[in-house]
């Protein structure tokens, strides 16, 4: 199989994460203020869940808020992203596909795993070529490996 041209992909924070976020909170604050007011003895043990979903929804958007923006590059042959402290190649592994939605991990040595939400609303005109260089640099050996027919997400099939 032939490699992907070259492109570069601007990543911005996503919405759909956010829509994702708090429609998630919403459902889940609905959960657990039906689940108080199903109870004939009202306790703070009862009552805590109603008062910690809102927490984990506020530290939700707090960390998308903080989510990794910068430039996710493909020369054709290895990944590059912007936001690591030196630009040194990296490895990308497409972790879900919803077609108009990407999860994927950027992973380098030395470096936290950063996992980035992708939206083809981000970049409309490079999107499908962010698609191709995603598919075609599948089951390239990660940095440092070997390629031993491994896949992007480091499972073997």
């Amino acid at each position: 199989m032939h490699s992907a041209p070259a492109t570069r992909f601007l990543v911005t924070q996503s919405r759909w994460h956010l829509h994702t976020i708090v429609v998630l909170g919403m459902l889940a604050l609905v959960c657990t203020t039906s689940f108080v007011l199903a109870q004939q003895r009202l306790a703070w043990r009862t009552l805590l869940p109603v008062a910690l979903t809102p927490l984990a929804l506020g530290l939700a958007v707090r960390a998308w808020r903080q989510a990794a923006q910068g430039s996710l590059q493909w020369d054709g042959e290895q990944w590059f992203w912007s936001g690591f402290p030196a630009p040194q190649a990296c490895h990308v592994a497409l972790l879900m596909d919803f077609q108009q939605v990407l999860l994927v991990a950027l992973t380098m040595p030395s470096q936290k795993t950063v996992y980035l939400w992708l939206e083809a609303a981000m970049d409309a005109t490079q999107w499908k070529a962010l698609r191709r260089a995603l598919v075609s640099s599948r089951g390239m050996a990660p940095l440092g490996g070997d390629n031993t027919g491994g896949t992007a997400s480091g499972v073997a099939s």
